[in-house]
């Protein structure tokens, strides 16, 4: 979704299981799509937003038989259905949503993905939504955890001053790519989530030993050279309801950086 740079990013990115929630699914997230999935018929036909291997697992351990997940970068995909607990039929169909979706029309009764907004540029979001929309069959649902900013941004001054006394872990690495690059004042000034901009950023900034280690290391969770549109508010993830309509909102997990900024919400055609 986000040019060719992005894309080859991820080509290389074997770094995803050092990934932790919120940045991936969360168990209440999980909880909720498997919840929604039993109440179709396993022969319906049902998408996956990217290569995200918890929601392909909940389908193929259920037991859905036409499982299409569609993705801009085959060796991500590869790679994480290498890691997958199960292994079921998919069809696999390269290339950016924007592009790949409008040729899938009244094809699913079910379209997941996970933080799906924030991959779709500012402009694109109408469109991209209207796709999706009208990728749905009759009664069919479109599911996402969305992150938004409703809440103010982080000052660095603050993150600075809590990440210098924490200890460097997965867990505390993590948050620490959760905070600073998506939840922060450089969001806030340049707009969108710029990996390598924001990287170079934090490294003219840090003086403190273990804010240098946590930078180093941070790239295993956020690649670089890729961007990330999370400056919106509720009512533009949905697509301000031009192409879905809300049927439902469900918090997230709880206690998690995010919370208070992310929400699980299940849509359907206007």
């Amino acid at each position: 979704m986000n040019g060719d740079g992005s894309r080859m990013q991820w080509d290389g990115f074997s770094t995803w299981h050092y990934v932790l929630p919120p940045n991936r699914p969360t168990l209440a997230y999980l909880v909720a799509i498997r919840s929604i999935c039993k109440e179709y018929q396993r022969a319906d036909p049902v998408c996956v937003l990217g290569s995200t291997p918890e929601i392909r697992d909940i389908f193929g351990e259920i037991g859905f038989q036409n499982v299409y997940v569609l993705d801009a970068s085959e060796p991500f995909y590869r790679f994480t259905s290498a890691i997958r607990a199960f292994q079921n039929q998919e069809i696999f169909v390269l290339g950016d949503w924007l592009s790949t979706l409008p040729k899938l029309k009244d094809a699913f009764a079910l379209v997941v993905s996970d933080l799906t907004s924030g991959n779709v540029p500012y402009h694109d979001r109408i469109p991209f939504y209207r796709s999706i929309s009208a990728s749905l069959r009759s009664r069919g649902l479109f599911i996402d955890r969305v992150l938004t900013h409703s809440r103010e941004f982080l000052p660095l001054d603050l993150l600075d001053a809590k990440y210098s006394l924490l200890p460097y872990n997965l867990r505390s690495l993590n948050d620490f790519s959760s905070e600073y690059l998506f939840l922060s004042e450089m969001l806030l000034k340049h707009g969108r989530v710029e990996s390598s901009l924001f990287y170079e950023i934090l490294s003219d900034r840090f003086t403190h030993p273990r804010l240098k280690v946590f930078l180093r290391e941070c790239s295993k969770i956020t690649p670089e050279n890729c961007e990330w549109f999370y400056r919106s508010d509720v009512h533009e993830c949905l697509g301000n309801g031009d192409a879905l309509q809300r049927v439902v909102t469900l918090p997230d997990e709880p206690g998690t950086v995010y919370s208070e900024r992310t929400f699980i919400c299940v849509s359907r055609q206007s």
